[in-house]
């Protein structure tokens, strides 16, 4: 199979199995974006690679993840993922604000606060007032979660989000010894007992170790280890692949002109408005007998890092996913929508067809005999 690109985005063509063993093809098309001084959405000069591998703030475990890999098989959903702080409104410290992220009809708002802990006075624990604060960093250390030493010197984790605050247990803590409670709750969230199980509050990208996602990835037992090492377990569901925070997965996919809000996230501009550049990738797909199916890709990730208090090295980048059989394929030609071409202009098969499910390639749904598979 031969590519030809005739867009300025990074691509790549690799091959992944279904929970069938079949092994399918995958082309990966991102755009990538900046704001200008007037936070006006502009095409970057300089395109965003590719990213092969999750990558954290820090140490991994140790820091919320701020780039999940590009490298997955399919999304059965857009992810929205915002990277960004929370700002005081009009740039002065507060005790407390609310921030949001609207992309077209998905929507999500946090409340922020200052630290804040539980204290222990005559039997009663009362939470402290907000420090007046700045700036909160929007990430899973500062929502609900955490860890803390249970019986026979086991560590008790929330396993939706080890590095947070305020899990705690009234039986294995010192009496009196202040709680931090989370910074970060989602809005209409309020804090009345320290030892109330809350939902983690964020905006940024779930690691696929954490629940609720780990599960969605398939059973890795003694039986998968006898039978079906090395590939997928059985039970693999691609929504695994999806790591956006609750709230922030569109049902279906997202068009990829949709307008973009964003409240509370930059120290320059509490209110960022713009539109998503409605420029969605096509590929043309010429099988051996020259026919050609024009084919739009699925926008799978919206990924917003306004963290940078310069616009103009902000990021905003869109990922386009399309799963197809290289076999079938003599030439494959990665467009723009909007861009005429004169050879599909000359083809029967003039419609632009959608981006199918990798099930929709196999109709007889038979096993497909694979190569190795590392995953």
């Amino acid at each position: 199979m031969r590519i030809r690109n005739l867009t300025p985005f990074a691509q790549l063509v690799f091959a992944n199995e279904d929970a069938e063993g079949r092994l399918f093809d995958i082309l990966i098309v991102k755009q990538s974006y900046h704001l200008n001084r007037e936070f006006e959405l502009q095409q970057s000069p300089e395109q965003e690679p590719l990213n092969f591998t999750d990558r954290c703030f820090g140490d991994i475990n140790e820091t919320s993840l701020r780039y999940p890999s590009d490298l997955v098989a399919y999304k059965p959903a857009t992810d929205v993922i915002v990277i960004a702080d929370a700002f005081a409104p009009k740039g002065e410290p507060a005790t407390q604000w609310q921030v949001s992220v609207q992309i077209g009809p998905v929507r999500k708002s946090l409340h922020v606060t200052g630290p804040r802990e539980w204290q222990r006075k005559l039997r009663k624990w009362n939470l402290t007032d907000p420090e007046p604060v700045l700036r909160v960093a929007l990430r899973y250390e500062c929502t609900y979660g955490g860890e803390y030493p249970g019986p026979d010197d086991r560590i008790v984790t929330d396993e939706r989000n080890p590095l947070g605050s305020g899990f705690v247990h009234p039986e294995y803590r010192s009496r009196d010894e202040p709680i931090p409670a989370p910074q970060i709750l989602t809005s209409g969230e309020r804090l009345d007992n320290p030892f109330r199980r809350l939902d983690p509050a964020g905006i940024g990208p779930i690691p696929p170790a954490w629940l609720p996602r780990r599960p969605l990835g398939g059973t890795y037992d003694d039986e998968w280890l006898a039978n079906t090492w090395p590939h997928w377990a059985k039970d693999y569901d691609f929504a695994f692949h999806n790591s956006a925070a609750e709230g922030l997965k569109s049902k279906g996919f997202l068009q990829g002109d949709e307008p973009v809000h964003l409240t509370g996230l930059h120290p320059e501009r509490h209110q960022i408005n713009f539109d998503l550049p409605g420029n969605p990738i096509i590929a043309r797909l010429i099988d051996h007998e020259d026919w050609c199916r024009s084919v739009r890709l699925n926008l799978d990730t919206i990924y917003i890092d306004i963290l940078d208090a310069e616009p103009e090295d902000c990021l905003i980048s869109l990922t386009w996913r399309l799963t197809f059989l290289e076999e079938q394929v003599k030439w494959l030609e990665i467009d723009c929508a909007a861009t005429p071409n004169r050879l599909c202009e000359m083809t029967e098969d003039q419609q632009l067809h959608p981006a199918p499910h990798p099930s929709e390639l196999f109709p007889d749904h038979s096993p497909k005999e694979v190569s190795e598979h590392v995953q």
